[in-house]
């Protein structure tokens, strides 16, 4: 009875310790899931750049006696080389060879690449340079 008289002294309902863990689990479920879907949805609408979309075909050629790749555009987005951009999309030529790697240079005369275009790839001795024309330089 001593036992009984304590107990209801200290602690005043059982079932309440129950009743807040529950809530205080609902409640914490409740702040995850907001905020899941919230990384979800802004993390959905936040614009992704979009990348250039080009069709090339590359290939090798024969031009006044030198041998020079060529690139054709068959589709897509037009490219820019140069400093001025006068496309979306800055574009870069690199030439894999057994002697090492080339960052091709594109001639001041080389703007755009754009559908329909063929790029001539020469090389200088040095290193790589990219034109329209296809005369060397």
């Amino acid at each position: 009875m001593f036992k009984d008289v304590i107990r209801s002294l200290f602690v005043k309902n059982e079932d309440s310790i129950s009743e807040l863990v529950d809530e205080t689990l609902i409640l914490a479920l409740v702040v995850v899931a907001a905020g899941v879907v919230g990384v979800l949805v802004l993390g959905f609408a936040i614009p992704i750049e979009k990348t250039a979309y080009v069709v090339p075909q590359f290939g090798i050629k024969d031009v006044g006696g030198k041998t020079v790749i060529t690139a054709f555009s068959r589709g897509g987005d037009p490219l820019y080389f140069n400093a001025t951009p006068l496309a979306a999309y800055k574009a870069a030529f690199y030439v894999d060879t057994s002697m090492g790697s080339y960052k091709v240079v594109s001639a001041p005369s080389l703007a755009v690449f754009k559908p329909g275009d063929t790029v001539y790839l020469y090389y200088t001795g040095t290193g790589f340079i990219a034109t329209k024309d296809p005369v060397p330089v």
